[in-house]
């Protein structure tokens, strides 16, 4: 043994030992790491209860062993939230045990370098590595909305357009829907006093135009989406800007205007 470890090492303070008692611990024969401690170690019982009492109640436990012989001693010497895991079995694959058993110690939060399994990939890769392209799909199980060109205007510094037009249209979308099916007219005016700030559409001047009522760029992006969600109509965002409340209601087939209030 002493051609094996011809010099001793301090052991660190995470070796829990299981080769003295622990009211040994604090000599300092005890501390190194040496042929004498091994020699101790296989001439004498093992006091594996003694040093399990000393793992922590959650501790990951790796059992380095040509076989996991100890796998449920350790289970029940460090309790139901500790993890167990070995690296060798007898009998079957080992190589594909030892990988599974890193894949346990990966989901269990250990960082671990894996680079050293595996040949150094060279860059660029070949010209015959085969795509993976065929192993990536679109999930067309559910349905999201996409941004056009018209969501993308620069608002006002500190306001964000998706966030403001979502809780607006969240509050009044039932509502709004409801109204449009039987007057699609009175469903627009309404969609557009609100997203303008006006609790009253009668108390707009129908004869101004929608940027001298305040509508700003926000506001503007979601002009056109009422006016295309409840006529059918698309208009570009200048067209919108000279619109007024009578230029919306002939937009939408309405006919006649209304008088200024």
């Amino acid at each position: 043994m002493p051609q094996v470890l011809p010099e001793a090492k301090p052991r660190t303070k995470r070796w829990v030992s299981s080769s003295v008692p622990e009211s040994r611990w604090n000599e300092a024969a005890v501390n190194q790491c040496s042929s004498d401690y091994f020699v101790n170690n296989f001439l004498n019982p093992v006091l594996f209860c003694e040093a399990l009492r000393h793992v922590p109640p959650d501790a990951i436990v790796v059992e380095i062993a040509p076989h996991c012989l100890l796998q449920s001693v350790l289970g029940r010497g460090t309790g139901a939230r500790a993890s167990v895991v070995g690296l060798m079995k007898r009998n079957v694959d080992n190589l594909s045990f030892f990988l599974s058993s890193l894949g346990k110690l990966h989901t269990l939060g250990v960082q671990m370098d894996l680079s050293p399994l595996y040949p150094p990939v060279p860059w660029p890769v070949p010209r015959g590595t085969p795509s993976i392209g065929h192993l990536v799909a679109w999930d067309h199980s559910q349905r999201w909305g996409v941004v056009g060109w018209k969501d993308c205007i620069t608002l006002p510094e500190g306001r964000d357009l998706f966030s403001e037009t979502a809780i607006r249209n969240d509050v009044q979308e039932v509502d709004e829907d409801s109204t449009s099916e039987n007057n699609p007219e009175e469903a627009l005016l309404h969609s557009v006093a609100r997203i303008l700030g006006f609790e009253d559409p009668s108390s707009i001047n129908p004869t101004i135009s929608l940027v001298d009522l305040g509508m700003d760029s926000g506001m503007g992006v979601e002009v056109l989406h009422a006016i295309e969600r409840f006529c059918g109509v698309v208009l570009c965002m200048q067209e919108v800007q000279r619109c007024t409340i009578n230029a919306l209601l002939e937009i939408s087939g309405r006919t006649g205007t209304r008088q200024a209030a």
